[in-house]
């Protein structure tokens, strides 16, 4: 009884341990994350956060069958179940060491938008040992883990700290007025509140980006200009803003968007043969 009681008590102890633990871990990096939201102190707490609690399993069953029987007990009943530990643990090794190259070169952060070589596309929401969370345009939460997105190509939207630019192409009718075109394209991008201009020589105010004729088309005309906006604004946001404002200023000035028909000829037979 008296054995029982003391093991007990030492449970207790481990249980009293693991939850300082846990309320310290959460404290502090809860206070850093407060000031700076990175993914570095995002996986660190987490990665923390789950050695103290294999601390916690191992120190309890150590108190049950005491430290030299322990590895014994785990690991050494027989050889199929280490085997299958063995090959279970890669893919979390994998993830943890993936977790650790991105946490320290940091190709991305918690609020960057990316887009995956797979076209998987999301922002950043959290990050821990085993796997990113992203949240899609449609609020649908993506779930990769951390070796899958570590060895994918990306692209970051937020990398640049305060402007980002987007291409705009715009088709227009063949027989249009090209100059003309050009001019309502690009004053409807000076009326938009996402556009900005942007300083691209030493001793030139900023300007606004110039309109391009870029290909002649069987039916159409392709204008195209590099929309550069604050890095505070969805890429789709603007796009949408964008877009609306040069296809209501086309209308407006009688300017005719392309689309394919098809000219359907009637033929007569004659039956008299």
């Amino acid at each position: 009884m008296s054995n029982v009681f003391i093991w007990l008590i030492v449970l207790a102890v481990l249980i009293f341990a693991l939850w300082l633990a846990l309320f310290i871990n959460k404290k502090i990096f809860g206070m850093l994350r407060k000031k700076h939201n990175r993914i570095h102190y995002m996986y660190t707490e987490r990665l923390i956060k789950a050695a103290i609690v294999v601390a916690f399993i191992v120190s309890v069953i150590t108190s049950i069958g005491g430290q030299d029987n322990i590895w014994k007990s785990v690991l050494g009943s027989t050889a199929v179940i280490s085997a299958v530990v063995g090959f279970a643990a890669q893919d979390v090794l994998k993830n943890i060491l993936a977790g650790m190259l991105i946490s320290i070169h940091k190709p991305f952060d918690i609020g960057d938008r990316i887009v995956l070589d797979d076209e998987t596309a999301g922002v950043v929401k959290e990050m821990n040992i085993r796997h990113v969370v992203l949240v899609g345009l449609d609020t649908v939460k993506i779930v990769i883990p951390n070796s899958v997105i570590a060895a994918m190509k990306l692209r970051n939207f937020n990398f640049t700290p305060e402007v980002r630019c987007v291409i705009c192409k715009f088709s227009v009718y063949y027989y249009s007025n090209t100059d003309e075109v050009k001019k309502i394209i690009s004053n409807a991008i000076e009326e938009s509140e996402y556009s900005i201009p942007v300083k691209r020589h030493e001793n030139r105010e900023p300007e606004y980006s110039k309109v391009y004729f870029l290909k002649i088309s069987e039916n159409a005309l392709t204008m195209g200009v590099t929309v550069y906006f604050s890095s505070i604004y969805a890429t789709e946001i603007v796009l949408d803003d964008i877009n609306t404002r040069v296809k209501k200023a086309l209308n407006a000035h009688g300017i005719k968007t392309p689309y394919n028909y098809v000219n359907v000829v009637k033929e007569k037979l004659n039956t008299d043969s």
